[in-house]
């Protein structure tokens, strides 16, 4: 949100760009230690896997897709459209460009964010190692809404403060849309959920065919 009403090198704009670098290298720097430079993900999944590990897999899966909230969002703003005249009103430094770029770097994230998710809960074998795993990535997951509240309450300077409590404070009306395009971002979800899920149900296979005891 800082992105679409901040000038641009302004305290504000540098402050969400800070808070997306981190949330991303940390996203990144996760990825690398699961997967080696010279492996393949394949190579580190476990070979044997209890019922209850696959059961609770399976509920993470379900749970990381209805809860990733920046991915989420990004698919309701991209299909809702910039609407300059409201966003003009509620906020004077916004503009179409940075709109479009808020909604890029939300769908990266999220997208990143759940593919992170998907290879920290397919790489364990118990369900301990599984949860904590899904509770450090969901706390990864809001370091910007953590970041965004720290703003509010004025940590990272005065100009910061101001523009995260006017997010806060200023709504605009969104564009009524046909009940086809209120439904499109739903089915986009849906499709990644199933993706998901058909990676997962891959990779199970193969766990109980014993491929991955010979590699």
């Amino acid at each position: 949100s800082l992105f679409v009403v901040s000038k641009v090198m302004s305290q504000p704009f540098f402050y969400a760009a800070f808070v997306f670098l981190i949330q991303m290298t940390t996203l990144i720097l996760l990825i690398m230690d699961q997967i080696p430079r010279d492996d393949m993900l394949i190579d580190n999944l476990p070979a044997n896997v209890e019922t209850i590990v696959r059961v609770t897999q399976f509920f993470c899966i379900l749970i990381a897709v209805l809860t990733q909230e920046d991915l989420r969002e990004a698919l309701v703003l991209l299909n809702q459209g910039y609407n300059s005249e409201n966003m003009q009103i509620a906020f004077e430094h916004s503009s179409q460009w940075k709109w479009w770029l808020s909604c890029v770097l939300r769908l990266l994230e999220g997208a990143t964010g759940l593919l992170v998710t998907f290879v920290l809960i397919v790489v364990v074998d118990n369900v301990f190692d599984l949860l904590l795993n899904f509770t450090a990535m969901e706390f990864v997951s809001q370091l910007d809404n953590v970041a965004f509240f720290l703003a509010t309450v004025g940590y990272f300077g005065s100009s910061t403060m101001e523009k995260s409590y006017a997010v806060n404070e200023r709504t605009f009306r969104l564009e009524a849309r046909g009940e086809r395009n209120h439904l499109y971002h739903r089915f986009l979800l849906f499709a990644i959920m199933c993706i998901m899920y058909g990676l997962w149900g891959s990779i199970v296979q193969e766990q109980r065919s014993n491929e991955l005891l010979c590699k």
